[in-house]
Formats: C-alpha cells, sequence, structure tokens
C-alpha cells in the first residue's frame, strides 16, 4: 500500500479541491471515485448513502452527535458493549434536554421494541438554563393546525455495534430494521434512527449496506488497512441526511458567509456541507491500495482465516492448566458457541495464578511487550462489556476507577488479586499468522504456567533460573491486529 501511494505521488501533482485549477480538479474527481468505490464495497450506492470523511471514527461520531437534531423530548439509547466514543454522545442529547438508556444485549426485544426493558437511564437537570431553553425552542416549532397544536414526533436515537471491541461479540444487525419501524422503544415514543457502529466489525466481517440500512455508519479505514491513519467516515442514508442540523461551519462547506448578517449558505451536497476545511485528501487517495489488497484476498476469505485463528487460540487457551489442575485463564465472550456469526476476531482474558488469583494485566502486558509481542490491556474504552464481563458493581467503579489514570494503567488488580480491573485483548487480522498465536501460547506456557519447574510465574527473572533461552527476540509478533494494522 505504501509503495503503491508513493508511485502514484510521483506520477500525479494533487491539490485543495476548493479550486478549478488542473491539481485541484484531477483531486476531486479521484476523492469522489474513492467516494463511490466505499459504498460499492459495502454493497450499495452513493444514491443511497453520503460518504463524509472525518479523521476516524471518532471524528464521525463526534460529528453525528453535534448534528442530531435533538430536542427536550429525544433519548439517546445505546447497547452497554458500546464503545467510549458512542457513550459521549449522551452528552450531546443531555445538554438539549434530552435523556438516555443502556441497554445489555438481552433487554433488546426487536419484535416488541416498545418492551424493551432499560438497565440505567438518566437525564438532565430540567431547571437549569440549557434544558429550558431547549424547551423553549421546541415549543417555537410546534405547528397549529385547525387551532390546535400538533407536536411532532421528537427525533431518538438508538446506537450498537456490529461487533464489540472488548470481547468481539457479534450483535444481531436485523435489528436495524425492527428499530426502525418502531414508534415506541422503552416506553419512549419518537422517530427512532438507527446508528451502526462498524469500526470493529468491517476489517474482517462483510457490511451489506443493500440488506441492512442504518441511518449512520461510522467506521475507520486504519482498522480496516493500517494505512493511512487519521482517516475514517460517517456513511448517512438519504433518508436522513435531510434531518441532520449544522451550526458550526467552515472552509469550503459553504457557498457564502455574510460578515455582517447571520446568513450563511451551505453547498447543497451533502459530503461536501459537512466536511469543513481542507481535506485530507492524500490519505484518502491512500485508501485505493487498501481496497484493491481487501477485494483480492476477499473478505470471506478473511473472516475464515480470522475465525480458525480466533478459534485454535481460544482451545489452547482453555485447556492449559496449572500443576494442580487450575485453569490458567479466565477468557470473555462467546467462543465456546464455536459460531462465528456471534464471536468476532477476539479475545479478552485474565492470567490466573495456581490459587485463582489474577496476575495484573499490566504485569502481563509489559512482560509480553519486553519479547516484542503487540497486545491491548485495560478496559480498552468499553467500560460497559469491561465492567458486566469482570463482574464489578457500580460502587466497585466508583471505589477503584476515581484513582486510576487510564483504564489501562498499572492499577490493574485490587483485594489482594482477588479483583482485576480490566484484561488482555488479542485480536486477529488479515495478516495474522498461526506463527504468532503458537508464540503467544508458547509465551504463556513459558511464563504463566506453574508446571512445578518454575514458582516464580510471571517474572522473567524465575525463568532464567531455569536457564530458559528467549526464542522471540529475533522478530515482532502482531498478536493485537484489526485487519492489517496493529491497533
Amino acid at each position: 500500500m505504501v509503495d503503491a501511494m508513493a508511485e502514484d505521488l510521483k506520477q500525479n501533482l494533487y491539490g485543495n479541491t476548493h479550486s478549478i485549477n488542473p491539481s485541484s480538479m484531477l483531486t476531486e474527481q479521484k476523492v469522489d471515485a474513492v467516494r463511490e468505490r466505499v459504498v460499492r464495497y459495502f454493497n450499495t450506492t452513493l444514491s443511497e448513502y453520503s460518504v463524509i470523511f472525518t479523521s476516524g471514527a471518532t471524528a464521525a461520531l463526534h460529528l453525528l452527535s453535534e448534528t442530531f437534531p435533538w430536542s427536550n423530548s429525544s433519548r439517546f439509547t445505546y447497547l452497554e458493549q458500546s464503545h467510549n466514543s458512542v457513550l459521549g454522545i449522551r452528552e450531546l442529547c443531555l445538554h438539549h434536554g434530552g435523556d438516555f438508556c443502556a441497554l445489555r444485549e438481552s433487554e433488546v426485544n426487536v419484535e416488541h421494541p416498545e418492551s424493551s426493558q432499560c438497565n440505567a437511564c438518566g437525564h438532565t437537570d430540567k431547571s437549569t438554563p440549557t434544558y429550558m431553553a431547549a424547551a423553549a425552542a421546541a415549543a417555537a416549532t410546534q405547528t397549529t393546525t385547525e387551532g390546535q397544536q400538533d407536536q411532532p414526533l421528537p427525533y431518538n436515537l438508538f446506537a450498537f455495534p456490529a461487533q464489540d471491541n472488548f470481547a468481539g461479540i457479534k450483535y444481531n444487525l436485523s435489528w436495524i430494521d425492527h428499530i426502525q419501524k418502531a414508534r415506541d422503544m422503552c416506553g419512549k415514543r419518537g422517530d427512532w434512527r438507527v446508528l451502526l457502529d462498524a469500526a470493529a466489525f468491517v476489517p474482517s466481517s462483510r457490511l451489506d449496506l443493500g440488506k441492512y440500512t442504518p441511518d449512520f455508519v461510522t467506521l475507520s479505514f486504519y482498522k480496516m488497512f493500517g494505512f493511512p491513519t487519521g482517516l475514517g467516515c460517517l456513511l448517512v442514508h438519504k433518508r436522513s441526511i435531510d434531518i441532520l442540523r449544522k451550526l458550526y461551519w467552515g472552509g469550503g462547506s459553504v457557498v457564502v458567509a455574510m460578515t455582517q448578517e447571520p446568513i450563511t449558505v451551505f453547498k447543497g451536497n451533502p459530503c461536501a456541507k459537512y466536511e469543513d476545511g481542507t481535506l485530507n485528501f492524500l490519505s484518502i487517495l491512500g485508501l485505493n491500495p487498501g481496497f484493491d489488497s481487501l477485494e483480492e484476498i476477499g473478505i470471506d476469505r478473511i473472516t475464515h482465516h480470522v475465525w480458525a485463528l480466533t478459534l485454535w487460540t481460544y482451545e489452547q487457551l482453555r485447556v492449559l492448566r496449572h500443576r494442580n489442575g487450575q485453569p490458567v485463564v479466565r477468557v470473555y465472550g462467546k467462543h465456546d458457541l464455536g459460531d462465528p456469526r456471534v464471536q468476532g476476531g477476539v479475545i479478552s482474558f485474565n492470567v490466573l495464578t495456581p490459587e485463582g488469583t489474577y496476575i495484573g494485566y499490566h504485569h502481563v502486558q509489559k512482560l509480553a511487550a519486553r519479547y516484542r509481542f503487540h497486545v491491548r490491556s485495560g478496559c480498552q474504552c468499553n467500560p460497559g462489556a469491561c465492567f458486566d464481563y469482570l463482574g464489578l458493581s457500580y460502587e466497585q467503579v466508583s471505589m477503584f476507577f476515581l484513582n486510576k489514570d487510564s483504564c489501562g494503567d498499572e492499577k490493574d488488580v485490587v483485594n489482594g488479586g482477588t479483583l482485576p480491573l480490566g484484561a488482555i485483548r488479542i485480536s486477529f487480522g488479515s495478516l495474522t499468522t498461526f506463527e504468532d498465536v503458537q508464540a503467544w501460547v508458547a509465551f504463556l506456557e513459558a511464563f504463566f504456567v506453574d508446571s512445578g519447574e518454575m514458582a516464580a510465574w510471571g517474572l522473567e527473572e524465575g525463568r532464567k533460573r531455569q536457564g530458559v533461552q528467549n526464542p522471540w527476540a529475533a522478530k515482532p509478533f502482531f498478536v493485537e491486529h484489526t485487519g492489517a494494522a496493529v491497533a
């Protein structure tokens, strides 16, 4: 990919698209071609979805949160296993006087959405100036028909990940259609729109937007290809593009802006309207080699490869035992079902001592990094999934996490090793090999399995005392892949 991009830059001159000079026109033409390629890859068209480029999946979520038509009657409902960047949307809903609800997977009733029971709900303080201003604005939008007020249904948003990034659980995409058709969810009437966070899903799974048509889709191309970084997009379905409300604007997103009057005319093209400033056009053009690579391999082959790696590694970890018969790891997820439709290419787990206490994830990761393994630790920016799998209560989270610097810092176990505050995550992509995962399993066996030859599990000094050589020093092993990228 890098070589292909470098060759393209040698052959062509590209410039800011906000002009009609030759380099700018070439850039605009090629950027538009990339937009078309994005939707084609997901089995849809530009007549169905607008492709709005952003600096990543988080920026796409941020853009949606600021442009969604919240009101003081709106509700933001999300799956509890959502990424932090999805959870952040609730602040905008609350700012406008709305409320929010968090659902567990078992609480989503797609046949009867109105019966879905929220695990946790919250709302803004309705005595605040922000809420009262939002209420006044909502009242001002009411229309009068034959002498009676007719308040339109408020816009509500339901968000969930196609695959969560903590345990790799895949969620039922049929939720999309059911929620969109509902007028009542969790006892809240309104015009329900659906946001699909596809960032962790699309690197190794097929997303068919011809079959499933969420109103909004967010993703990161870095997670798909590994290059370029700092680029993602917000896909907006045609039925929802006109409900968005743009406030801040800049760069080439407007046709004209008056300086002495609050008059602004936005560009008619939705992509141009929501892409403020100069596009990261060189990175956008760098997506072509990435799609070339994925299409050459085939997403279905990648899915099968990733699942084979995941299942093999899970089986190896599951049978690891200390000499007293106690398990060496505790795995979180649905791997035991053996079904790639519900379990993605992620294994989150913790390492256990022979006594059943936890070895801190931070210690495991530091030792792994010393031997050039690339893994992730902590809560992986997914507090809902993390706290649920670890069995952490609200009181425990309040007690232990308020003193942490990040979700992956060295404060990794409490209560004498009986309560972990995070986990180790390994994830697999198109470039992960069996050599990688075999080396990882061998690493865990050498350092953390009490076989009677070494009692100081997890300590390099204990291993050295046994005269064991380091077989991993020659090359790095990537067991934390998302697509082609090491995340």
